[in-house]
């Protein structure tokens, strides 16, 4: 579970870029910087896919990024669900190793064209600080194994082996047209309580509401090597303002595994912030331990306003707004749309927090109000190639799509999705080649 960077470095050839694009795909998920900044903003892309039928590429435009003279290409790579190894029958669920695929294709004003490829000839890797992610699990950050300038031309190659190259056999290599997973709202903290009702170094940060998605932490200076481990949770155990993180409420009997994320401080004067990156979690609230007062040790009440919830969801854009004069109708329709955004990372879930899976049965109920509230149809049309592939792997429909964890063959209030889906659209776009 150990993040790897991957890079190269480039002369451009002196002349004036026109335009500069790159094609890539990294498994599972991956982040692209180019001379130190990254490419986008998006969060566990590509989606996923039945990778033995179908991998997912994105392009960016990073015209404004090239350099006169010596450029740098940097990928950070995550398990995401290609390279998932620690829940469920895990072994039975990875497709291969972390891998990536890219193309930076600059187009220079006089016509002439540069192009920088992957190869086991120019490209190195290194470990990453990122020293555990798993998409269920959550991620372990070592500030202490920071790698300065791991993206710049003019940084060392000291530490940096040659990559290999990756022979595991995949699908067709296919661009992807729906959104991505973006940040699409911050819920900073409301609260936070002692949850044994005195002060033990443990605290408990209330968001206010459940969603899906990660957290950012704003934290106090501490020693160099601190440890900070922020568990995530939907309920309490009391129900009450002092109760314990209920780890059942996010499936731990399921994935065997509680949901967390771990930060080893580097010990910078006025605080550090951290923000994971290669997972995310169904949570209200998070149990954090570790937090320092220099002064004071454990025994200070921290600020609320180190924790900010950052809900996470495919991007769509609105197909319009809903409001009536019933103040309960309106909440019912806040809850609703809550709970389509939180069970969308580029498939249509039945959970966020336990399973992260795309079951049918819950597709199919929930199709039309994705369409109506939502320009989604990119997205459905993506999953249904995801079904389809699912029964070329299988041989018949299967309960989920996509994945491994296929769960046996499909029952009709399942199967149907393959007819209810294609209809729906139809219905509302009018297109029949669904």
């Amino acid at each position: 579970g150990w993040a790897p960077y991957l890079r190269t470095k480039f002369t451009t050839e002196h002349k004036e870029v026109f335009k500069a694009v790159i094609y890539a795909c990294g498994l599972g998920c991956a982040e692209y910087y180019v001379n130190g900044e990254k490419t986008n903003d998006y969060y566990i892309d590509p989606p996923m896919t039945n990778y033995e039928k179908t991998v997912l590429y994105r392009s960016f435009d990073v015209t404004d990024k090239i350099k006169d003279g010596g450029n740098c290409v940097c990928i950070l790579l995550g398990e995401g669900f290609y390279s998932q190894s620690r829940v469920w029958d895990y072994k039975g669920f990875v497709y291969g190793d972390v891998c990536a695929i890219a193309k930076l294709v600059i187009t220079y004003t006089d016509g002439t064209v540069q192009e920088i490829v992957t190869d086991i000839d120019n490209w190195k890797y290194k470990y990453s600080p990122i020293t555990i992610n798993n998409i269920y699990g959550g991620e372990m950050y070592d500030c202490r194994l920071e790698t300065p300038a791991f993206s710049q031309f003019d940084s060392t190659d000291a530490g940096w082996d040659c990559v290999i190259e990756d022979l595991t056999c995949k699908g067709k290599l296919t661009p992807c047209n729906m959104p991505p997973v973006r940040a699409i709202r911050k819920l900073p903290a409301i609260k936070v309580s002692c949850a044994s009702g005195k002060s033990d170094g443990s605290w408990i940060f209330d968001i206010g509401e459940n969603i899906a998605g990660i957290a950012e932490y704003h934290l106090p200076q501490s020693p160099k090597g601190a440890v900070y481990v922020f568990r995530y949770v939907e309920v309490l155990s009391k129900g009450g303002e002092n109760g314990y993180a209920d780890h059942r409420s996010i499936g731990a009997f399921a994935t065997q595994c509680i949901q967390q994320d771990i930060y080893i401080a580097k010990g910078t004067p006025g605080g550090e912030i951290y923000r994971p990156r290669f997972c995310y979690h169904g949570f209200r609230y998070i149990e954090i331990t570790g937090i320092h007062d220099l002064s004071e040790g454990y025994g200070k009440m921290p600020d609320k306003e180190i924790v900010t919830g950052i809900a996470l969801s495919t991007d769509f854009k609105s197909a319009g707004e809903f409001e009536t004069s019933h103040a309960d109708l309106n909440k019912l329709h806040k809850l609703m749309i809550n709970t389509f955004r939180s069970n969308f990372h580029g498939f249509p879930e039945d959970c966020p927090a336990r399973e992260k899976c795309g079951w049918l049965g819950d597709a199919q109920i929930s199709v039309n109000w994705g369409l109506y509230n939502y320009e989604s149809v990119t997205a459905y049309e993506k999953y249904l190639e995801d079904i389809r592939t699912t029964k070329e792997v299988y041989g018949t429909w299967q309960m989920i799509a996509p994945g491994k964890r296929g769960c046996g063959d499909a029952t009709p209030l399942w199967g149907c999705a393959q007819i209810i889906i294609p209809y729906i659209l139809y219905k509302y776009c009018a297109d029949s080649s669904s």
